[in-house]
């Protein structure tokens, strides 16, 4: 994971904010939203999200193993494809810009039975797996805000933060062999970082709703792999080679301002 990758992605985000919004004079924003709204922002989002980071050599590994090729396509199309949640707090100043930290959470899965090449009395091997991905997040982040000139309860938001991120990879089959470990769980430990750039509108002083696209960007170099009878597994999703999670989020929500 690149920190100038999303140090870039924040610069170019708040292009369209500075040009779309604050050069309104303050009498343009309405006083009910300048000069009242909490200093504590509490905000709550969920959407979907989409792993962009191929996986050519963990579908290629399956199907060198005598997988057929559209079933695993199959598979990792819904490896792909996930849920995200979040959880920020920031401390406001200026009513434009703030202080805080972040918290999310991308689930994606999937489920399909996988037909594998002949054993050696010539009996297709027809196996059943099953993945689970989680990947955790936390990390001080930055905040702004920008109104629009005429639209007086809505603004437009960006925010970039760098922290910590947790990798957990469940991976069950019913068919051990070489290649296959029973209840898989690989685990790891790296740097991350997300970006979002939204909307809110603002129906009271007390709460505003969102909506936003984001991006997060995370590789895991070194995973710790255990199966459940305490052997090292031949096998697993992921391969041995590092793990890219990076993934674009779509989501809406709700934020609240507090004194």
């Amino acid at each position: 994971m690149r920190l100038h990758w999303i140090l870039t992605f924040f610069v170019l985000s708040l292009i369209p904010l500075q040009t779309w919004a604050d050069d309104a004079p303050s009498d343009s924003i309405p006083q009910v939203h300048q000069m009242e709204l909490g200093q504590w922002r509490l905000g709550f989002h969920s959407g979907f999200a989409y792993l962009w980071a191929s996986t050519s050599n963990d579908e290629n590994q399956l199907i060198s193993d005598g997988a057929d090729e559209p079933t695993v396509d199959k598979f990792y199309k819904q490896l792909h494809k996930g849920y995200y949640f979040s959880f920020d707090v920031y401390r406001m100043f200026a009513h434009k810009w703030g202080i805080g930290i972040k918290y999310s959470l991308m689930v994606s899965y999937a489920r399909e039975y996988i037909r594998l090449g002949s054993d050696a009395n010539m009996n297709v091997l027809n196996v059943n797996i099953f993945n689970r991905e989680y990947v955790n997040y936390v990390g001080p982040s930055f905040y702004m805000q920008q109104w629009f000139k005429n639209a007086r309860a809505w603004c437009l938001y960006s925010s970039v933060s760098v922290g910590y991120a947790r990798y957990r990879d469940e991976f069950e089959t019913d068919f051990v062999s070489p290649y296959f470990g029973e209840n898989t769980l690989a685990t790891g430990n790296a740097f991350g970082g997300s970006l979002e750039v939204g909307f809110e509108y603002f129906p009271t002083k007390l709460l505003s709703v969102i909506g936003g696209v984001g991006c997060f960007l995370a590789k895991f170099d070194n995973l710790d792999v255990t199966t459940a009878d305490g052997n090292n597994p031949g096998y697993y999703l992921g391969g041995g080679k590092p793990r890219n999670v990076s993934q674009l989020d779509v989501f809406l929500g709700i934020k609240f301002y507090l004194k």
